[in-house]
């Protein structure tokens, strides 16, 4: 994790193994021959992907190669490896892999890109990695002591529980999606890795890493692990690690190029916090709690490690004077996984300024290692709690989906704060809290796997951040009892978003509610359709006059949907609307769910509101889901047609895309999609075919075996009298999730046909 001039690195201090010789004096007790040490039969495996073509050995003088003297293996096509060892040198000695360019990555089916070094500690050559070699290189020793700090800091960064085995064969537990997640880290370790080693060795590929480098480059990748969660949730199954390398590779290779350039400083700099307890967040802030009362907090987060308060004690100290050695008292909560100090203060007592927190060596308390430093100010915007009335009747629903979920959607002030609900029971105790996230405005059962409890209440809380670093408050908005949904329908997903479309000759703005509600009728297959939901309605809420208002609604005429073959449009010129639906089905554990798929659009400006999305059945049931718009940028004008730049790979494995960096937003995330242009029994027709994951990544390689293997489903599934183009169009949208969308911008239709055979289509 980042802090503000206070990077901290934690990283390995090699294990300094001694081997204890022969006394060369003669005992006389014996003249037989020396006994040769009992061998043991080591087994394992060898995995980004399982690695054919590596080699293994027990490294015996800790210099990352596999000399003459150390016995030697090659992994066969699964992997694995067997090394013949005396039985107490798998107990002493770290194992490495040495991968090479010959190598074959069981992922791709094709050779690694770059040189790289895998490690496994002492006693866990079972399975060998990228992420036991993060462990490896970052833990002062192999006992579970030393390793379990740096285990609870990575898994923090990737978001996964405490009960995940970071050692284990992620490959052979692929179907837990903890362990894909492990996977796919793994994945990218790998190849950043690699990149790194060859810029550092001056484009190199096949170089061989010294401890030194591996030391820094390890230490930098186990610190930026979580920025790799943010790509392989976005990507879901669409995940391509080489994909990815391929699109960062510029970057890795600028970041690097800095780090040889300064080597040694940087090598210093990590190896000073070998051994340290592992910083995961600081923050000094504001919160204010359901009954109003306003604390001050000091509050610092570490992965656990017992040398907290034996070999290290905390210290903070401000310019105003206080300085404060925190105790076990101190101690707020723990676990296996972390340890969390809080001071509390009445409010007004904390001085504005800088608050820096220091670790001290217990032994020798002259020795006091910066790790983070926070700026704390009470004149930041600290919002008062308020329900408004954005629940007229005073409840929250708990909607039960067709898709076996518990959703329990909520408002909130905005979306550009970060939202943390709890449940509590009837008695009044907390029974589930979540993190804190941008926005967020409902409760999915899935993800939290909590079942809610009849007649909880549900309390909203707000901040400016979702980590305590850079945090100025904590404040509780409302609360509210939680009530069983009694409609037969409700809204599944929803973006309020303004949307910028280049066209041929000029740039259109529109505004657009789109969303899924599930389910829609008895029967998608039966004729007539009997439905469930008779109408959507959309309101607004005004916080001047404090109520709802009608934005727009529409009547579901079922009947039109089956006289247009399940897709209409529906023209409110008067109001400048365009309602276009369709409706629907998937396949849920062998069931046939149906839902409107409805995409809303206004040419008219529409108010920067929380909007209530609410489904009606046909006994006037209602269901209701809300979502904030804060209004649209002026739209991420460089996204036009001219400024998309796209070629294939050398290779020709590869479609390269490139859109604009438009770095001067807060976020973007672009998308490339594909369309064919084809002709069917006379008539000319266009059709979306794949696009690429939503990314913060401008510039992206795209695997023409997925574009081709799209194509030919395309062919199979329409049988297109002839295909006339396939065309490109490019989007950047403001926020990685589908409910946080308020801008959405698109460049026109770019033809790409010189890229494929269209007789093949």
């Amino acid at each position: 994790m980042k802090f503000a001039n206070t990077l901290t690195f934690s990283v390995i201090a090699i294990l300094v193994l001694s081997v204890s010789g022969c006394s060369d004096s003669d005992s006389g007790s014996s003249n037989s021959p020396p006994q040769s040490p009992k061998q043991n039969s080591v087994t394992g495996k060898v995995a980004d992907g399982y690695l054919q073509g590596a080699t293994v050995c027990f490294d015996m003088n800790r210099n990352f190669v596999c000399d003459g003297d150390e016995t030697t293996v090659t992994t066969d096509e699964s992997g694995s490896y067997t090394l013949s060892v005396p039985e107490d040198v798998s107990q002493t000695y770290p194992i490495i892999a040495t991968v090479s360019q010959a190598t074959i990555d069981q992922d791709t089916n094709a050779p690694v890109r770059n040189a790289y070094t895998l490690v496994s500690p002492p006693g866990r050559h079972a399975f060998v990695s990228p992420i036991t070699t993060l462990l490896a290189l970052q833990s002062n020793g192999s006992s579970d002591e030393a390793l379990s700090p740096r285990v609870s800091f990575l898994l923090n960064q990737l978001g996964l529980s405490s009960d995940v085995d970071l050692f284990a064969d992620y490959i052979e537990k692929r179907d837990d999606e903890s362990y894909r997640t492990v996977h796919q880290a793994a994945q990218l370790v790998a190849r950043e890795l690699g990149a790194a080693l060859t810029t550092l060795h001056q484009g190199e590929r096949g170089a061989v890493a010294s401890p030194e480098e591996l030391t820094v480059v390890t230490g930098i990748l186990a610190t930026d692990l979580d920025d790799y969660y943010e790509l392989f949730t976005l990507s879901d199954d669409d995940f391509d690690a080489d994909a990815f390398a391929l699109s960062l590779e510029g970057e890795w290779q600028e970041f690097y190029s800095g780090i040889r350039d300064d080597f040694d400083t940087v090598h210093k700099s990590i190896v000073s916090y070998i051994g340290k307890p592992i910083l995961i967040d600081v923050g000094v802030y504001r919160e204010r709690t359901a009954n109003g009362e306003v604390t001050e907090k000091i509050e610092v987060l570490f992965a656990a490690d017992v040398a907290l308060g034996r070999d290290y004690n905390l210290i903070v100290r401000s310019g105003s004077g206080l300085e404060h050695k925190f105790s076990q008292a101190d101690i707020k909560e723990q676990s296996s996984s972390y340890l969390l100090y809080s001071l509390s203060f009445p409010a007004g007592e904390i001085a504005d300024g800088y608050y820096d927190f220091y670790l001290e060596n217990s032994n020798d308390m002259s020795e006091q290692t910066a790790i983070a430093s926070i700026y704390f100010s009470s004149s930041e915007y600290f919002p008062e709690a308020q329900k408004e009335n954005w629940l007229p009747d005073g409840n929250l629903q708990l909607v039960k989906t067709p898709y076996g979920e518990s959703q329990i959607s909520f408002p909130t002030v905005n979306d550009e704060l970060f939202v943390r609900i709890s449940l509590q029971n009837p008695q009044g105790d907390m029974y589930y809290q979540s993190d804190f996230e941008r926005g967020m405005s409902f409760y999915l059962k899935p993800t939290s796997d909590v079942d809610v409890v009849a007649g909880s209440t549900l309390d909203v809380e707000v901040s400016d951040s979702d980590e305590r670093f850079g945090r100025t408050f904590v404040s509780h908005l409302y609360s509210a009892p939680i009530v069983n949904a009694t409609s037969q329908s409700s809204v599944t997903f929803s973006r309020i978003y303004k949307r910028w479309r280049e066209r041929d000759t000029e740039t259109t703005s529109s505004y657009v509610w789109q969303f899924n509600a599930s389910p829609m009728v008895q029967d998608e297959k039966a004729s007539p359709l009997v439905p469930l939901a008779r109408s959507i309605e959309i309101d607004y809420f005004d916080s001047m006059d404090q109520q709802y208002k009608r934005a727009t609604m529409h009547d579901l005429d079922y009947n039109q949907i089956m006289a247009l073959g399940d897709d209409y449009y529906v023209d409110d010129e008067e109001n400048g609307l365009t309602l276009s639906n369709s409706l629907d089905a998937e396949l849920y554990q062998d069931l046939e769910v149906n839902f409107l798929d409805a995409f809303y659009q206004s040419s008219s400006e529409i108010p920067y509101a929380m909007y209530r999305i609410r489904v009606v059945d046909g006994q006037g049931e209602t269901s209701d889901h809300y979502d904030y718009f804060r209004g649209g940028e002026s739209g991420f004008d460089q996204m036009i047609a001219e400024n998309i730049k796209h070629s294939k790979s050398d290779d020709g494995e590869w479609l390269i895309l490139e859109a604009p960096d438009l770095e001067l937003y807060d976020e973007v995330y672009y998308q490339f999609n594909l369309y064919v242009n084809y002709t069917k029994d006379g008539d000319s027709r266009e059709l979306f075919v794949i696009n690429t994951p939503r990314t913060a990544l401008h510039r992206v390689f795209w695997r023409f075996d997925d574009i081709d293997a799209a194509m030919a489903s395309f062919a199979d599934e329409y049988e297109p009298d002839s295909v006339e183009s396939v065309v490109l169009r490019a989007s950047a949208w403001d926020s990685k999730s589908n409910s946080l969308i308020d801008t959405r911008s698109e460049s026109k239709s770019i033809n790409v046909s010189n890229l494929f055979d269209l007789q093949d289509l």
